[in-house]
Protein backbone atom coordinates (compact mmCIF):
# COMPACT_ATOMS: atom_id res chain seq x y z
CA UNK A 1 0.00 0.00 0.00
CA UNK A 2 1.51 3.29 -1.11
CA UNK A 3 1.72 6.11 1.44
CA UNK A 4 1.74 9.73 0.28
CA UNK A 5 3.19 12.44 2.49
CA UNK A 6 2.03 16.02 2.52
CA UNK A 7 3.81 18.45 4.81
CA UNK A 8 4.25 22.07 5.71
CA UNK A 9 6.06 23.90 8.52
CA UNK A 10 3.60 22.58 11.14
CA UNK A 11 2.35 19.11 10.15
CA UNK A 12 3.26 15.97 8.20
CA UNK A 13 0.23 14.08 6.88
CA UNK A 14 0.33 10.47 5.63
CA UNK A 15 -2.34 9.07 3.30
CA UNK A 16 -2.62 5.43 2.14
CA UNK A 17 -3.54 4.88 -1.50
CA UNK A 18 -6.10 2.21 -0.50
CA UNK A 19 -9.24 4.07 0.51
CA UNK A 20 -7.43 7.43 0.53
CA UNK A 21 -7.22 6.76 4.26
CA UNK A 22 -5.52 9.31 6.48
CA UNK A 23 -2.88 7.25 8.33
CA UNK A 24 -0.64 9.77 10.08
CA UNK A 25 -0.79 13.30 11.45
CA UNK A 26 2.56 14.33 12.96
CA UNK A 27 3.89 17.54 14.34
CA UNK A 28 6.81 18.80 12.22
CA UNK A 29 8.53 20.25 15.26
CA UNK A 30 8.67 17.24 17.62
CA UNK A 31 7.29 14.30 15.55
CA UNK A 32 4.33 13.75 17.93
CA UNK A 33 1.83 11.40 16.27
CA UNK A 34 -1.79 12.53 16.68
CA UNK A 35 -3.64 9.74 14.82
CA UNK A 36 -4.45 6.19 15.92
CA UNK A 37 -1.78 3.87 14.47
CA UNK A 38 -4.04 0.92 13.51
CA UNK A 39 -2.93 -1.70 16.01
CA UNK A 40 -4.56 -4.85 14.52
CA UNK A 41 -5.00 -6.28 18.03
CA UNK A 42 -7.81 -3.76 18.50
CA UNK A 43 -8.73 -2.25 15.10
CA UNK A 44 -6.53 -2.35 12.00
CA UNK A 45 -7.68 0.83 10.32
CA UNK A 46 -6.84 4.48 10.88
CA UNK A 47 -9.58 6.81 9.72
CA UNK A 48 -11.73 5.27 6.99
CA UNK A 49 -13.64 7.30 4.44
CA UNK A 50 -17.17 5.86 4.58
CA UNK A 51 -18.95 6.67 1.32
CA UNK A 52 -21.64 6.77 0.02
CA UNK A 53 -23.17 5.66 3.33
CA UNK A 54 -22.29 4.63 6.87
CA UNK A 55 -23.56 1.30 8.17
CA UNK A 56 -25.23 -1.62 6.42
CA UNK A 57 -27.89 -1.65 3.74
CA UNK A 58 -30.78 -4.11 3.73
CA UNK A 59 -29.87 -7.29 1.84
CA UNK A 60 -26.44 -5.82 0.94
CA UNK A 61 -28.09 -3.90 -1.91
CA UNK A 62 -29.04 -0.28 -2.56
CA UNK A 63 -30.92 1.36 -5.44
CA UNK A 64 -30.50 4.59 -7.35
CA UNK A 65 -32.91 5.52 -10.15
CA UNK A 66 -34.24 1.96 -10.52
CA UNK A 67 -30.71 0.50 -10.71
CA UNK A 68 -29.56 -1.96 -8.01
CA UNK A 69 -26.00 -2.05 -6.66
CA UNK A 70 -24.18 -4.34 -4.25
CA UNK A 71 -23.82 -2.58 -0.93
CA UNK A 72 -21.03 -3.69 1.38
CA UNK A 73 -20.95 -2.29 4.90
CA UNK A 74 -19.89 1.38 4.97
CA UNK A 75 -19.89 1.81 1.18
CA UNK A 76 -17.09 1.15 -1.26
CA UNK A 77 -14.57 4.02 -1.10
CA UNK A 78 -12.58 2.61 1.82
CA UNK A 79 -11.56 -0.41 -0.31
CA UNK A 80 -10.64 1.34 -3.59
CA UNK A 81 -7.06 2.22 -4.55
CA UNK A 82 -6.54 5.88 -5.47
Amino acid sequence: MKKTLIENDFLKIGIHSKGAELCSIKSSSDQTEYLWQADPTFWGRHSCILFPYIGKVFGDEYRIDKHSFEGKQHGFIRDLVF
